[in-house]
């Protein structure tokens, strides 16, 4: 549903005059009759059906205009609802504006209207606003449309186990008849409606990304972005698109979904999806076209999406998270943390980060990922190894106890031993005999966060290649498929083999190839997560050539199976040709570097 807010004026008192100089009106390409009101023009271009209208006005313009009936005779569009402002000579009258405004705004869809899903769609009309109203109106917008956010976070917070069904959004769209821009002559004449919208909504969006900036919240982020994906298609279907045109509008919505999930991941500290999933796929669509066509569309936005893009750089490399570049970007996590003043979950960061150098540090490989086989254990071996020395370093007088351990290790023990207790008052909300002050605890967490980023690296002790090369499996043809000869030369030469957790999905030939850019990622991402080596990639050709460009960035060597066939053919009864294949596997084939 759709409703026409609109300022209205007296207009020229001039006798022989009418009120408004006629002249015809154009809105989304679409020309009106010849009329002396906006409001007028406005009714009859727009593509959604207007069910309501609201004048805003003085009481002259009452008198004027809705007590004469002179407004209904005009044309035959619904009869219009009045809501009478003051002139606002003072600071009083100036706040009954702007809250009558607001409340007229506000309104939600009838209970029992069709789009009460979809939320209401408000023209409003700024052209004949009187004095400062335009003004006031245009904050009234602004706070409107936080007020709606904000009544979305209270229904989520309702302690009620009544499920709470919201209206949709309410998109506001602010309209301006420029008659001092008009092109020709009397009544004739054509004027631009002007769509002022973009300059509200580049605050909203601004609010909306420095909040997730600040804070680590993107709720707000994604309901803008899902108010944006409507408004586009419905202009879309507005000029007459439908069906499979429509689906190039409001892309930008996934730049909401991505957000909430990293921010999800952020604030509930998932921290290997945050290295290895939300926090990937957030930096590299930040990338992409979609949003720089927003930041062109919306110039003020140019400036925080660079601040985000370099925000979220560190995570854009999707590092294996036990890895030394992992070991990297849970340094910048944690200072990301202290920047976000979430401290508890800075806390926890930082003492994965000392585990983590510990391990790598003491640890021979394989080293597992979460989420693969043989993580716990591997996790619970080394964080005793890691008490164990911590404990009896503060058991020892300082820098005695933990000498004839290599500098890296020694310096990890050093580190913890002035983070563990103020960690475990953060962790236990500072329910103690002696709890330690916020600001103290502030200054060792970032302390803490810097020594962490300065240890010395790790060497890894290295067992054998062949102990430790993971071929992973990235086709369609499964390893209980492959031929005897292709499995045993892959352990030979290269690694032993090993399928995805879920397998490989198949490719829909419906999906573009962004989609299936997308897809790679993710198979890029399992991959490191599974520790893999090298992989084994073959199927569908686009999809290959993503994944070996994407894996040999990353320094994981790609084949390919090198056979010789058989292929015999022959036409069936019904015309058909039948083609038998026969596989014999000879090789394994590296590719070559790509790009």
């Amino acid at each position: 549903m759709a409703r026409l807010v609109s300022f209205l004026g007296l207009g020229s008192r001039r006798e022989n005059r009418p009120p408004y100089d006629y002249c015809r009106y154009e809105l989304d390409g679409k020309i009106s009759r010849s009329t002396m009101l906006v409001q007028d023009a406005i009714l009859e271009v727009t593509s959604q059906p207007i069910t309501r209208w609201t004048v805003l006005g003085t009481r002259e313009v009452r008198e004027r205009w809705i007590d004469t009936g002179e407004l209904s005779r005009i044309r035959q569009h619904p009869r219009p609802e009045f809501e009478e402002l003051p002139e606002g000579r003072d600071s009083a009258e100036r706040w009954e504006i702007f809250e009558r405004v607001r409340k007229t705004l506000s309104q939600t869809p009838d209970a029992d209207s069709a789009d009460r899903e979809n939320g209401d769609v408000v023209l409003f009309d700024v052209t004949h606003g009187f004095r400062s109203h335009p003004i006031l109106a245009m904050a009234a917008v602004q706070f409107a449309l936080a007020r709606q956010l904000q009544a979305t976070r209270r229904a989520k917070l309702s302690d009620t186990n009544t499920p709470v069904h919201l209206p949709g959004p309410v998109q506001i769209r602010i309209l301006y008849g420029a008659f001092e821009a008009k092109s020709g002559t009397g009544d004739w004449a054509i004027t631009p409606i002007w769509d002022l919208t973009e300059f509200v909504q580049a605050t909203a969006w601004h609010s909306a990304l420095s909040a997730l900036m600040r804070f680590g919240r993107a709720d707000e982020l994604l309901e803008i972005a899902k108010a944006e994906k409507s408004a586009q298609i419905r202009a879309a279907r507005g000029r007459g698109e439908q069906g499979r045109d429509l689906r190039g509008h409001g892309t930008v919505e996934k730049l909401g979904e991505l957000a909430r999930n990293f921010a999800d991941d952020l604030t509930t500290t998932r921290i290997p999806n945050v290295l290895t999933d939300s926090g990937p796929k957030l930096a590299r669509w930040i990338e992409r076209e979609e949003v720089g066509e927003l930041a062109r569309r919306l110039p003020p936005l140019r400036g925080i999406l660079a601040e985000l893009e370099e925000w979220l750089k560190p995570f854009a490399d999707s590092p294996a998270v036990c890895s030394p570049a992992g070991l990297r970007a849970l340094g910048h996590l944690a200072r990301l943390y202290g920047a976000l003043e979430r401290f508890s979950e800075q806390s926890v960061t930082l003492r994965e980060g000392l585990v983590l150098h510990w391990g790598l540090a003491t640890r021979e490989d394989p080293i597992p990922q979460p989420g693969s086989p043989g993580f716990d254990n591997w996790r619970i071996a080394v964080e005793s190894t890691w008490n164990t020395e911590r404990h009896r370093a503060t058991m020892s007088r300082p820098n005695h106890g933990i000498d004839g351990i290599p500098t890296a290790q020694h310096a990890n023990i050093e580190v913890a031993r002035g983070f563990t207790d103020v960690r475990n008052d953060v962790q236990h909300g500072g329910f103690r005999a002696q709890p330690t002050k916020a600001s103290t605890v502030r200054q060792r967490l970032d302390t803490t966060t810097h020594d962490l980023t300065n240890l010395p690296p790790p060497s890894v002790p290295a067992r054998p290649r062949e102990h430790r090369a993971i071929l992973i499996n990235l086709s369609n043809h499964p390893i209980d498929t492959w031929t005897p000869a292709q499995h045993a030369a892959a352990i030979e030469a290269i690694g032993e083999p090993t399928d995805l957790t879920n397998g490989m999905p198949l490719v829909d030939h419906t999906i573009d190839s962004r989609q299936i850019s997308d897809l790679a990622d993710d198979l890029v991402g399992q991959a490191l997560a599974a520790g893999a080596t090298a992989a084994a990639v073959f199927g569908e050709a686009v999809l290959s050539t993503l994944l070996v460009s994407k894996l040999q960035m990353r320094g994981i060597p790609c084949y390919a199976p090198a056979a010789a066939r058989a292929v015999t053919a022959h036409r069936t009864a019904e015309n058909e040709i039948n083609r038998q294949s026969i596989f014999r596997f000879e090789r394994w084939r590296e590719y070559p570097r790509l790009g």
